[in-house]
């Protein structure tokens, strides 16, 4: 099977700032709108992986997520949760930084005005129990690297920018996305 990754998913062109035009903070902010921002990120963030989905409250229904080229991008909450849902679900255990299982940590995490940012190294883990981007399962951890970016409309989540270090992923999953590079710099 060790085909390459995200055939089936993906965007890898150009991925745009916030719709609302204002990624660019240049003046003071209060405050309080800051640790809004952060509060309701980091209380999706505790409920993501629940077979209720309980993420979804916290989303605006035709919220975007821009995900990583072999993730894919997704316009809507339902959308999303055709992405959500599998993936979690192709991992035992999946838990992320919020969750304090050993073996992941935040790096940072913060709210500014309407955005907020987070960031593990790793930030997501679990073991490998079904095919994931075009790859058999392992059954072995995978640790993911991640950084997140949000930004909100009063009280729910509009946009996520997401970046994964998806090469570190494939060769985790037994794929050299580099091979030639690998065997020359390696």
């Amino acid at each position: 099977m060790n085909l390459g990754p995200g055939y089936s998913r993906g965007y890898t062109g150009l991925i745009q700032g916030p719709a609302s035009r204002d990624g660019v903070l240049i003046n003071s902010l209060d405050p309080a709108e800051g640790q809004q921002s952060y509060q309701i990120v980091t209380d999706m963030l505790d409920k993501l992986a629940t077979k209720d989905e309980a993420w979804r409250p916290y989303w605006h229904k035709n919220m975007m997520w821009y995900g990583p080229g072999a993730f894919g991008s997704f316009i809507g909450v339902d959308e999303f949760a055709s992405f959500q849902v599998p993936f979690e679900s192709q991992f035992e255990g999946w838990s992320g930084g919020t969750k304090n299982n050993g073996f992941t940590k935040h790096f940072t995490r913060f709210g500014e005005g309407y955005y907020t940012c987070s960031g593990g190294w790793p930030s997501l883990t679990g073991i490998n129990v079904k095919p994931f981007l075009g790859q058999r399962p392992t059954n072995e951890r995978v640790l993911m690297r991640v950084c997140d970016w949000w930004r909100r409309e009063n009280e729910l989540l509009v946009e996520n920018w997401v970046f994964v270090d998806v090469p570190h992923v494939l060769l985790q999953l037994g794929f050299d996305p580099l091979p030639t590079w690998n065997k020359k710099y390696g």
